[in-house]
């Protein structure tokens, strides 16, 4: 599964990107709404987790 996390706070950020790679998952991350939806329009996610 293909996921897009969107968190501005670092900690909470590489948590959920650790975890969800450590599953067996592809994960794109933005810090801002602006990058995140810069990524969602260019790219294919099944998930997009936001802050």
């Amino acid at each position: 599964m293909k996921l897009l996390i969107v968190e501005d706070e670092d900690n909470i950020l590489s948590f959920l990107q650790r975890g969800f790679s450590e599953e067996g998952h592809m994960v794109d991350c933005a810090i801002d709404g602006e990058d995140g939806e810069y990524k969602a329009t260019v790219n294919r996610y099944d998930v997009i987790v936001l802050d």
